[in-house]
C-alpha cells in the first residue's frame, strides 16, 4: 500500500516539474503540443513501471493492488495536472489585478 502512495506522490511530481520546466529556455521554441502529451504519459507510465518492477521482486499481499495502483497513479497524475492549471490561472488574475491597481494608481497622479 505504501509503494503505491509514494508511486502516486512521485507521478504527481513528475508531472509538476514537467509543468513549470522552463522548456521554451531550453528548446528556445515552446514545446511542442505532442512532446507535451508524450512527457506526461512518460510521467504516468515510469513510476508505475517501477512500482510493477518492484513487485516482480516484492509480490504485493492483495490481489487487486496492480490495478488500484494504476487507478492512484493515473489519478494523481490528473489531479496534479488539473492543479498546476489553476495555479496558472490564479496567478495570472493576480498579475492582471496588481498590473490595474498600478494603473489605477498612476492614473490618480
Amino acid at each position: 500500500m505504501i509503494e503505491t502512495v509514494i508511486a502516486a506522490l512521485v507521478t504527481a511530481l513528475i508531472i509538476c516539474v514537467e509543468h513549470w520546466f522552463p522548456w521554451q529556455m531550453l528548446l528556445r521554441r515552446r514545446l511542442p503540443r505532442l512532446a507535451a502529451y508524450a512527457l506526461g504519459v512518460g510521467g504516468l507510465i515510469a513510476p508505475l513501471s517501477g512500482l510493477y518492477g518492484y513487485w516482480l521482486i516484492h509480490p504485493p499481499a492483495q490481489g487487486g493492488a496492480y490495478l488500484a495502483a494504476l487507478w492512484a497513479v493515473s489519478g494523481a497524475g490528473g489531479l496534479a495536472t488539473l492543479a498546476a492549471y489553476r495555479i496558472d490561472a490564479a496567478l495570472r488574475r493576480l498579475a492582471q489585478l496588481r498590473e490595474s491597481e498600478e494603473r489605477y494608481d498612476a492614473a490618480k497622479q
